[in-house]
């Protein structure tokens, strides 16, 4: 049986976007720190506020920042 997790698209969406760390972090009001792990850790979980800050300043819904990845057999 094939297993999935999800994975944070905040490289891809901010390469893609020519965005920097701390432009989407002044923007969104999240620590520049915070913007970095994120870019640097797919797998990094996303708090609930940072989520809701990403959604407002990238005015998308949260399925916008993850994707599925299918590990296993």
């Amino acid at each position: 049986m094939k297993q999935i997790r999800l994975e944070n698209r905040m490289q891809e969406i901010m390469s893609n976007n020519d965005l920097t760390n701390i432009g989407v972090a002044k923007g969104s009001g999240i620590h520049k720190d915070t913007i970095s792990q994120l870019r640097r850790f797919p797998d990094k979980t996303i708090r609930m506020d940072v989520l809701e800050k990403l959604c407002n300043y990238f005015n998308a819904d949260p399925s916008y920042f993850f994707k599925k990845i299918e590990i296993g057999k």
